[in-house]
């Protein structure tokens, strides 16, 4: 048992490097850490019961001679401490103590220290997967651990790129960093292959199903370089940053072209890349986008499908229809062939 002061300790000094090696970051306000934050307001001494602890790998730990031969009291230190699980558990308790730190005086947490000195150069990854599958752990959380994306990471921390591959609620891209959402869209995109653009857009998700083949594979592996994913998110951003003045310029939010604006973004990106032939020109060192032709080959590819909606999709749901991975297939076909 640990109590919610010394955790709290932790979370003021290290804050959120205490999660390094975990499989997700501090993920906000979710249903789950409110609810911790109740109990915590309305009934501390029952934080034990309700909680299922923390786990916390280390390089090796040391026990003091503080507490003597007691077994009430011990004190250990721990060399190269990381909490594999129970992330939310350690920041909710770190952030309510600015709140109300008397409440934490009577909260106990259940906690499992386990040292790495002995063990087998794979245990350390072992107890974080295992420990981490839950409910609302979600498939993609997994990916943080795939050698490939820490490959892809790894080179473009060089050129001073960040890849930020766990879920966090401090995390927002900018223009030097994205996250493996965008990278997954980007690259389905640049694929160049409509079954892949729609799956991006009906439902990201599934690409993280199997970290081991199916779609997944096919845009995350060996041959995917750092430098090529962040190329393809650049095009990506331009398309998006060309239909957002689009979609500033229509005299109202509604109707079949905002629909196609909003909702056939990947279509319209993924034939504009394939058009421009950027997926290759993509993987060549020195990429650069040029604006006005792109701008003139997203106008086009634009005006195209609205034809090909008007004559084949007249009545259809725009939101439905762009999740529609045969009526895509054919309007790609009428642009492309």
């Amino acid at each position: 048992m640990i109590s919610a002061e010394e955790i709290s300790a932790w979370w003021e000094t290290y804050g959120r490097k205490l999660f390094d090696k975990n499989i997700r970051q501090v993920l906000g306000a979710t249903e789950v850490n409110e609810e911790m934050k109740e109990t915590l307001t309305n009934s501390p001494e029952n934080f034990w019961y309700f909680n299922n602890g923390i786990t916390i790998v280390c390089d090796r730990v040391e026990k003091s001679m503080v507490g003597g031969s007691s077994r009430e009291y011990k004190s250990f230190k721990l060399y190269g401490a990381q909490v594999v699980n129970g992330a939310q558990t350690v920041s909710t308790i770190g952030k309510f103590s600015s709140t109300d730190k008397s409440k934490l005086e009577s909260v106990l947490v259940g906690a499992r220290v386990i040292s790495l000195e002995n063990a087998g150069n794979d245990f350390g990854s072992d107890v974080t997967r295992a420990n981490n599958r839950q409910n609302r752990i979600e498939n993609r959380d997994f990916v943080s651990q795939d050698l490939e994306q820490i490959r892809i990471r790894t080179e473009l921390l060089i050129d001073g790129i960040e890849y930020n591959l766990v879920r966090s609620d401090s995390f927002s891209s900018t223009q030097s960093s994205f996250d493996l959402s965008e990278a997954t869209a980007a690259l389905a995109c640049a694929s160049g292959k409509t079954n892949l653009t729609v799956q991006a857009k009906r439902e990201i998700g599934k690409y993280f199903e199997n970290l081991y083949g199916g779609i997944y594979k096919e845009i995350f592996n060996p041959s995917i370089s750092g430098n090529y994913v962040w190329n393809c998110v650049q095009a990506t951003r331009s398309v998006e940053k060309i239909l957002s003045k689009k979609i500033s310029e229509l005299p109202k939010r509604s109707g079949r072209k905002y629909g196609l604006l909003i909702h056939g973004n990947r279509i319209i990106t993924m034939l504009s890349l394939k058009q421009l032939g950027l997926q290759a020109k993509a993987m060549k060192p020195g990429f650069t986008i040029d604006e006005n032709e792109l701008n003139a080959e997203v106008t086009k590819i634009i005006s195209m499908l609205q034809i090909q909606l008007d004559r084949y999709y007249s009545d259809a749901m725009m939101g439905t229809l762009f999740k529609n991975q045969t009526k895509c297939r054919g309007l790609v076909e009428n642009i492309v062939s």
